[in-house]
């Protein structure tokens, strides 16, 4: 059975998107989140209202992205129950689970490489509180939505079929 609206619970249908919409909330999420703490770096040296207010709008385009996500189907394709799922729709939730496990490990492992490297070569590491806080709730935004950001940006658009 592939994903249809009917096969869903009706709380967990939010904006039926299409892949390119999906796609786009996953960058927006992401590369928002990314753009949004090298702003926020760059105000610290700053002290721009500018660079401010350019924070606050990549906070919400980020907060945006995610919102599509969560709201949307692909939140309950990769987070719900075996039960609620047929065989199909598990292998696509477990394959999401395990190419999400894949990349975070990558992620983590060269995160752990640069920060061997740059402590020796007197690179940047995360000192203030607020450093290891953007680094820290990237983590979590990662670990949190990738699942269902692999299932967003891989699985075709749901049909009204039943």
């Amino acid at each position: 059975m592939n994903w249809t609206k009917q096969n869903l619970p009706a709380r967990t249908v939010g904006p039926s998107l299409t892949r390119l919409r999906r796609r786009i909330a996953v960058l927006a999420t992401y590369l928002g989140y990314s753009a949004m703490v090298g702003v926020w770096y760059m105000a610290s040296f700053y002290q721009s209202a500018g660079l401010f207010i350019l924070v606050i709008m990549l906070a919400i385009v980020t907060l945006s992205g995610f919102g599509l996500l969560v709201t949307s189907w692909v939140w309950h394709a990769a987070n719900a129950p075996e039960s609620n799922l047929d065989e199909r729709q598990q292998r696509v939730r477990d394959r999401a689970y395990l190419h999400s496990y894949q990349a975070f490990a990558g992620v983590i492992t060269l995160a752990g490489f640069y920060a061997a490297l740059a402590w020796d070569n007197g690179w940047w590491l995360p000192t203030t509180w607020n450093q290891v806080q953007a680094v820290m709730w990237g983590v979590l935004l990662l670990a949190l939505t990738l699942p269902a950001a692999v299932v967003a940006w891989t699985e075709s658009d749901l049909s009204d079929d039943r």
